[in-house]
């Protein structure tokens, strides 16, 4: 009778082991991010983790906030721009990096994908008060190919802003770069440093994409 019994517990706990653990299997609050820092996207295909799984505040945004790539750099000083030269821009200082996405000295003009996905990239610069100048601000990929442009004149007697956003889908190890124009004008004129805007450059991961 005891070896029966023992049969039965064992071949028990084989079952509940085959069987797939869903949401009804883990308490609320229950799970936590230490639990699970070693999940990959492959144990959760299929859509077998939904929102239920996670309600109640059992997962919330403190568990995985800290490894969505995003980094917003910005630099020191202005930087002087000359006539009909494409300039990189240079950013020596982080306002944030979750993932190792920017390095203050080496390359520092790059911001690197950590994974492959969709990302949200913004660049943001002020340039001095000009009179005749016409400048461009460009968002371009790998060092060779534009992902946005955007173009403006000057606004007489005042300083002026640009900022231009798009979202692009990079491979992990490629790299976006911010570069300035200044199609016609005053030569050299500055892009001056201004706390919070002027020059700032940042990308944010959005999504796995396609």
């Amino acid at each position: 009778m005891t070896s029966l019994l023992a049969l039965i517990v064992a071949l028990s706990g084989t079952a509940v082991a085959a069987r797939l653990i869903d949401g009804g299997d883990v308490r609320n609050n229950s799970l936590t991010g230490k639990d699970v820092k070693n999940l990959k996207g492959a144990d959760v295909t299929n859509q077998s983790l939904g929102g239920a799984d996670i309600s109640n505040g059992s997962l919330g945004t403190g568990k995985f906030s800290s490894s969505i790539p995003a980094a917003r750099v910005t630099d020191s000083d202005g930087q002087s721009i000359d006539t009909g030269v494409v300039e990189t821009l240079n950013f020596d200082s982080e306002r944030y990096d979750t993932a190792n996405m920017h390095d203050n000295s080496t390359n520092n003009f790059r911001l690197t994908a950590p994974v492959t996905g969709i990302y949200a990239v913004t660049g943001q610069v002020g340039w001095d008060t000009a009179n005749d100048t016409r400048r461009a601000l460009l968002l371009r990929k790998n060092g060779s190919t534009d992902i946005a442009i955007e173009q403006a004149g000057a606004v007489l007697g005042d300083a002026n802003v640009q900022e231009l956003t798009t979202q692009v889908q990079l491979q992990e190890g490629d790299y976006v770069e911010a570069r300035v124009l200044m199609v016609s004008g005053t030569t050299p004129l500055n892009i001056f440093k201004s706390n919070e805007f002027s020059p700032e450059f940042s990308m944010t991961w959005l999504a796995p994409g396609p």
